[in-house]
């Protein structure tokens, strides 16, 4: 299982939060995620994880902006709190 998190930074979005998926052999699933919504994940579970990404247009090396994951300003935590 993994734990992917999506934070909306485009300027005319209409919902600017956060949004998290639990994903893996108990919920196998296809997300698209739109240019300007950053994005992240982690392993949570104890089996090996793997993450596709499958694009339509060739890299550019300059197109992704790399955000520390312990930034502040977006307002997350990447500690697993499950309830």
């Amino acid at each position: 299982m993994i734990k992917l998190v999506l934070v909306d930074m485009r300027d005319n979005a209409e919902f600017k939060g956060i949004e998290e998926y639990f994903l893996g052999d108990l919920n196998y699933c296809r997300i698209k995620i739109p240019p300007g919504v950053a994005n992240g994940y982690k392993c949570i579970g104890t089996e090996t994880c793997t993450v596709i990404n499958v694009s339509d247009l060739p890299h550019q090396p300059n197109e992704m902006i790399r955000i520390d994951p312990n930034d502040k300003s977006i307002g997350y935590s990447w500690d697993l709190i499950m309830k």
